[in-house]
């Protein structure tokens, strides 16, 4: 899948919020949401993950294709691209308003 027109920080995000604990995964399986920030700094460490936090992941950012299928097996058909999809939606219904000077 193509990400190249996405931050990744914003992918690894989304991915990580749709995610299952799974396995031994679930010893350390932390509830809630990741923050921008949070995949931001996970991605200054390394471009692969496997699990984060106890969710599996499996995905590399190493380029803008994401190999998408070894995510999908764990966390359910399509759940990758359903999950960078809603990055699209947002970014298309949320738009500055325009200020009109006098």
């Amino acid at each position: 899948m193509d990400i190249s027109k996405y931050d990744k920080a914003d992918v690894l995000r989304v991915l990580y919020d749709n995610a299952k604990p799974l396995g031994m995964g679930f010893l350390h399986f932390q509830s809630g949401n990741m923050s921008r920030e949070e995949a931001s700094t996970c991605l200054k460490h390394g471009t692969y993950f496997d699990y984060v936090h106890g969710r599996v992941m499996k995905v590399d950012f190493s380029g803008n294709e994401l190999d998408t299928r070894l995510y999908n097996r764990d966390n359910g058909p399509d759940a990758a691209e359903k999950a960078i999809g809603s990055l699209s939606t947002c970014t298309q219904t949320i738009k500055p308003k325009r200020r009109i000077r006098h």
